[in-house]
């Protein structure tokens, strides 16, 4: 039986970008497939909101590629892209703690009543 490979539905290959100076994505790379979900969290200025912007076409990358199935897209306008970007400005809840945010961002309501917080956001929290 042959086996058929499907190229990612997203690459990012060697992705760098910095500031003047201040490096903040130092060779990224990473394969996203089709139907899978995406979330960038990290602390404050480590490039989480870098990524996606490029991705969507809204900066420019110092270096690498960005990849749809098996095309460049890096010269596309943002309209062009299929992307969806949701920033953490608009999404977040400031009063919520990131393991109260969590479960509900996911919409994991039933399963809230059943685990502890913690418990539940382990698998997203590594």
């Amino acid at each position: 039986m042959i086996e058929t490979v499907t190229a990612p539905l997203l690459s990012i290959r060697n992705v760098a970008k910095s500031f003047g100076k201040t490096p903040v994505l130092r060779d990224i790379s990473l394969e996203i497939a089709e139907g899978e979900f995406l979330t960038i969290l990290g602390r404050e200025r480590l490039g989480q909101d870098d990524s996606p912007s490029i991705i969507a076409g809204f900066e420019s990358a110092d270096s690498g590629e960005i990849l749809w199935r098996t095309s460049g897209i890096d010269s596309l306008p943002p309209y062009r892209r299929r992307v969806n970007t949701v920033f953490q400005n608009y999404a977040l809840f400031p009063h919520l703690t990131s393991n109260k945010m969590l479960p509900t961002a996911c919409g994991s309501q039933k399963c809230r009543a059943r685990k502890s917080r913690r418990e539940q956001n382990k698998p997203w929290l590594k």
